[in-house]
């Protein structure tokens, strides 16, 4: 919590390590469960614990001369009325792997397919990539379905973010609708699957003094729970918490504003299963 200057939690376990270098913090009950760093006084009551739960997991990290790598993950919905047999996804662009599959009326599929491709040097000097793939499906009638969707990713450095429709696939930072002064990266996927009523999803924002939820009824920022809240200039990360997801697709945008009045708008979305 970069920018936290206080946290508060109640009956609440952290699975994982906590980094709040400019926040004081009130705990009752629950434990942080990996390593903790905050910045002010702490008042831990009704029985919280710190547990120093050490990483055991791998990090891999860059390795010098290996060629920059885009890892594409697509994201499949049986949209219809009839479940759909032989379920592929094409793409002129790329070799994707997985499938076919069978997907029931309503059912979404996130892991099978996947590909990867390794940008030459022209196209990252030119930076944006864009990829459109296909997935097609055959209903108990006979008949074949096709849906199109089309992901644009800009290079940092060479264009200043990305872009990307959501469920189109893809990874690394995604923007949607940028404008001059104020550029969006999710941290994640910008599309979350879950069977849960309730999700989170991360980002960042740089150029920005202020961000608000102007799409997502029931999407609040974290901390505090607020529809809007001020930021730094610098990068800064947001965190924002949806409740009562329905079935199927939720929309929540985010959107910026810089000093000077420009404004961006961050799409994410949640596929409650």
């Amino acid at each position: 919590y970069v920018d936290a200057t206080e946290l508060r939690t109640t009956n609440f376990a952290h699975l994982g390590s906590v980094l709040a270098p400019r926040a004081a913090a009130t705990f009752s009950a629950g434990s942080i469960d990996g390593r903790a760093v905050l910045g002010g006084p702490v008042n831990a009551s009704n029985g919280f614990e710190f547990h120093n739960f050490l990483f055991t997991g791998s990090v891999q990290l860059p390795v010098a001369g290996r060629p920059p790598v885009i890892l594409y993950t697509f994201t499949v919905t049986n949209t219809g009325a009839l479940p759909l047999q032989n379920v592929t996804v094409t793409d002129p662009m790329v070799t994707v792997n997985g499938g076919p599959i069978t997907l029931g009326v309503g059912q979404s599929d996130t892991t099978t397919f996947t590909a990867e491709y390794f940008p030459t040097d022209a196209e990252i000097a030119a930076g944006t990539l864009t990829n459109t793939a296909t997935a097609s499906g055959t209903a108990a009638t006979g008949d074949v379905v096709t849906s199109s969707s089309t992901h644009v990713l800009t290079f940092p450095g060479a264009g200043g973010g990305s872009s990307g429709a959501p469920g189109s696939g893809g990874s690394g930072p995604v923007v949607a609708d940028p404008e001059p002064g104020v550029t969006f990266s999710v941290t994640g996927p910008v599309l979350r699957v879950t069977s849960s009523t309730s999700a989170v999803i991360s980002g960042t924002v740089s150029g920005a003094n202020r961000i608000a939820i102007t799409s997502g009824a029931n999407a609040r920022f974290l901390p505090g729970r607020a529809t809007s809240q001020n930021v730094r200039s610098t990068d800064a990360a947001f965190r924002v918490r949806v409740t009562n997801l329905v079935r199927g697709r939720n929309i929540i945008r985010v959107q910026g504003t810089s000093p000077t009045g420009e404004a961006a708008t961050c799409t994410l979305t949640i596929i409650r299963r």
